[in-house]
């Protein structure tokens, strides 16, 4: 009686799954970016993307596969939470004149003087930034 399976050793040891590999590789990346949400979400649905890909018909997932969906999922959760804390913690920040002069100063070195900083963290601030103006 062998120690282990050797038929699902050379299935999973002999067998070049570049789908998997990519949805490893991409799953990690994405954990490691989930502060920046862009990044995560695009890396983390590549990733779930190449996971199921690497099943190759009805075969069952590949172990690099599954941890690579796992860590994908894990992100794309985490970023969205990450980015809907920051919309909701940011305008409160901006209340503070201290913080509110360190974005002005950030944005002005970024931007130049073309950006209205001040008009900018006001909508922020008040939370009108994304919404839609009004025609009159």
């Amino acid at each position: 009686m062998p120690f282990f399976d050797e038929q699902a050793y050379n299935e999973y040891s002999s067998s070049k799954n570049t789908f998997a590999s990519a949805a490893l590789i991409l799953g990690g990346i994405a954990i490691i970016t989930f502060s920046s949400i862009f990044p995560a979400i695009f890396a983390g649905s590549l990733s779930i993307i190449f996971a199921m890909l690497s099943r190759r018909g009805t075969n069952p997932l590949h172990p690099l596969a599954k941890v690579g969906a796992i860590c994908s999922s894990i992100s794309v959760v985490l970023g969205i939470l990450f980015f809907i804390f920051q919309l909701h913690y940011i305008p409160q920040l901006l209340q503070n004149e201290e913080n509110r002069a360190y974005m002005e100063q950030m944005l002005e070195s970024m931007y130049g003087s073309q950006i209205d900083a001040d008009e900018f963290l006001d909508d922020w601030a008040n939370g009108t930034l994304f919404t839609i103006p009004e025609k009159n």
